[in-house]
């Protein structure tokens, strides 16, 4: 069955991008709000019949060789899981490297060309083929349309048509190519929100529903997930759409969970669904025009502590002991040694919430506390720093930087009044953010890209130069100047994925209006360096150290721990400056973390028993009231929708198809 994934919008991980954060905006300098990335893909097509079948096989065969050899890498503890999954690729693996069915050798052998027929032979083989493909033609627009026009939906007609295969399994076939279709091109998001339901509709033929049935729902799901936080759209109510069909499918889901339909077997792929249903709630209720009401804010909060509490539950059993062992360390200098919280600090649970939930608590539950809110996004940095997670690391520490811009934007009585201190502070969490990208990513672009050091950099240089020329010249000659020159080789270079190159060149070209900004290598390790310098030029300027430089220690090494205690005085100088930071810290920030923090480690028995105690607030004691549960859902329970909305959200998100090749058609249109 197709990989399910999780986090998507808060932690794409729903990817398991369900790792990436929720997004952020900001119109003040400097600040630019997280999107997510799209691994960046080579693009070529060989003109050489014969090397190109046989370059074009061994490419399949080593992607498909990593994909299995990295869960082996990852999965030590799971050696049976492991084993499975070998029984099940190996055969795939090598009638790939055989080219074993006539048409997959074609499709080599004519390159991305124009080939209109279905590949025959396996689905495996066939899913794994035009996945290749698409990834081969990924930056090509007319090339990418004419493989979801012609050999893609073709393929899996002729599965349709030749019967044998459960629609489970076409379906998972399907998923699979659109997973390798880039969020990037502004059609992509308008294609997937209007193919998905057709797939849908076919995968309800299916007369056995069992743990597959719905973990192929649970990834069609994750598809509208991430194309509502990554693709562009030109008709942008089907973004929209995306949500709301991504929220029917969770709730199908987690339905059948609570009423016993799918009740034996592992449950984990579960984890997605109450995660980005949690983080639905949120983004909707920041979109309601006037702000919802509290009957429904009060009834979210309470669905969405339910679902987020089932996600520490099930998550913490992915966490090895070398993984409590790796975040011990870092207890004492985050001062979480000093909570009374309900588990011991070295608990699972606690470093389930600390690492990937506090992003979706927040954003969905709705907690006003930003400076506790940027606090605890940067413990998930520096726990997520001792898990390497190259990554997932630096886009904590963006979204620290963020949550503390909003926290001084407030004009209430939770605003945070020392706006000078706070953009040191932000500049400072930024600059660790890019340093972690680069400590924890081999390849340059990897780290700027995917790893997120690219936002971070745009937001560091933001709110260094908004400062203007007087901050300019004292930081220049610590490690300002290197970075300034780097960035501007690294536009001159080869493009990386994900960056944001029009904001980065507006942002030199104040640089150069103010020095003269000298051209410089783009030279990881020099820009590495530079970060570190300027780390101490942050700290100096800002008045966060304010030791002379005669009596300070030397470098401090570059670890999750020094992180940790960098991120407290950090944060203890937004307090009184008269108190000492460790002081201002434990009177300003304990208190918020503590309450965020408590009703998620409390409870933790069984996850499906939590579901089903609290997933639906009204009584559901009648067959018929448990059925238009769920024809109704948590949207319409919390008041987020109307009855009639979900009526029509249900209805559009199974469509009746006639077959893939007219669907992908009028898709594409």
């Amino acid at each position: 069955m197709a990989e399910t994934h999780q986090s998507i919008g808060v932690d794409p991980a729903a990817d398991h991008p369900a790792t990436k954060q929720h997004k952020d905006r900001s119109d003040l300098p400097g600040d630019k709000d997280r999107l997510d990335k799209v691994e960046g893909l080579e693009v070529g097509v060989q003109t050489n019949r014969k090397d190109a079948r046989e370059a074009y096989m061994r490419r399949i065969a080593q992607a498909a060789r990593r994909t299995v050899g990295g869960v082996a890498d990852a999965a030590e503890l799971e050696q049976d899981r492991v084993r499975r999954l070998l029984e099940v690729f190996g055969p795939v693996i090598d009638r790939i490297t055989l080219a074993a069915t006539p048409d997959v050798a074609e499709l080599a052998e004519h390159g991305t060309g124009p080939i209109d027929r279905a590949l025959q032979g396996p689905a495996e083989t066939a899913g794994l083929v035009l996945s290749q493909a698409i990834r081969d033609v990924a930056g090509d627009n007319e090339q990418l349309k004419r493989l979801l026009r012609g050999p893609v939906p073709a393929t899996l007609d002729r599965m349709v048509q030749a019967g044998g295969r459960k629609p489970e399994t076409i379906v998972d076939v399907a998923v699979s190519v659109l997973q390798a279709v880039p969020p990037v091109h502004p059609w992509v998001g308008d294609f997937t929100v209007q193919v998905i339901p057709h797939l849908r509709g076919f995968h309800e033929t299916d007369p056995v529903k069992q743990h597959g049935w719905y973990q192929t729902i649970m990834s069609l799901a994750s598809l509208l997930a991430r194309v509502e936080i990554a693709a562009p759209f030109t008709q942008e109510r089907l973004r929209g759409r995306a949500a709301d069909y991504a929220g029917a499918y969770y709730h199908e889901v987690l339905w059948a969970v609570v009423t016993g339909t799918l009740a034996d077997g592992d449950l984990s792929f579960i984890r997605g669904a109450c995660n980005n249903l949690a983080a639905q709630f949120g983004r909707r209720l920041q979109r309601l025009s006037g702000g919802p009401d509290d009957e429904a804010t009060e009834t979210a909060h309470e669905i969405g502590k339910v679902l987020v509490k089932v996600n520490v539950v099930l998550s913490a059993e992915e966490y090895s002991a070398a993984a409590v062992d790796a975040f011990r360390p870092v207890i004492e200098p985050l001062g979480l040694d000093r909570l009374d919280v309900p588990v011991a600090p070295g608990d699972r649970h606690l470093l389930v919430v600390l690492d990937q939930v506090f992003n979706t608590a927040t954003v969905a539950l709705g907690d006003d506390d930003n400076l506790t809110g940027a606090f605890l996004h940067s413990v998930s940095g520096v726990v997520r720093a001792t898990q390497r997670s190259h990554d997932r690391t630096a886009a904590a520490f963006f979204n620290a930087g963020i949550a503390l811009l909003k926290a001084t934007n407030r004009t209430d009585a939770n605003q945070l009044t020392r706006r000078e201190e706070a953009a040191w502070v932000r500049a400072l969490l930024n600059l660790i953010g890019l340093r972690w990208a680069l400590a924890l990513n081999d390849d340059f672009a990897a780290a700027l890209g995917p790893g997120d050091g690219g936002d971070c950099l745009v937001n560091l240089l933001g709110s260094l130069v908004s400062k203007g020329r007087v901050t300019i010249d004292q930081l220049w000659s610590n490690g300002l100047d290197d970075i300034v020159s780097i960035t501007r080789a690294i536009l001159a270079g080869r493009p990386i994925p994900g960056l944001d190159v029009a904001r980065l060149d507006g942002l030199i070209e104040q640089f150069r209006r103010m020095r003269a900004v000298e051209p410089s290598p783009a030279d990881p390790a020099r820009l590495a360096d530079a970060a570190g310098r300027l780390t101490d030029g942050l700290l100096t300027a800002s008045g966060i150290d304010d030791k002379p430089a005669d009596d300070k220690p030397a470098a401090v090494p570059f670890t999750a721990q020094s992180t940790a205690a960098l991120v407290v005085r950090s944060f203890g100088h937004l307090a009184d400056p008269e108190q000492p930071a460790d002081q201002a810290f434990r009177s300003i920030v304990l208190p918020g973390v503590k309450n965020i923090l408590a009703p998620y480690l409390t409870d933790l028995d069984d996850p499906i028993e939590i579901l089903k105690r609290g997933y639906l607030t009204r009584s559901r004691s009648s067959k018929r009231q448990r059925d238009l549960a769920l024809e109704a859902g948590p949207l319409v329970e919390v008041g987020l929708v109307t009855r009639e909305e979900w009526d029509k959200i249900w209805a559009e998100s199974r469509t009746q198809w006639d077959s893939m090749t007219s669907a992908f058609a009028a898709a594409l249109g």
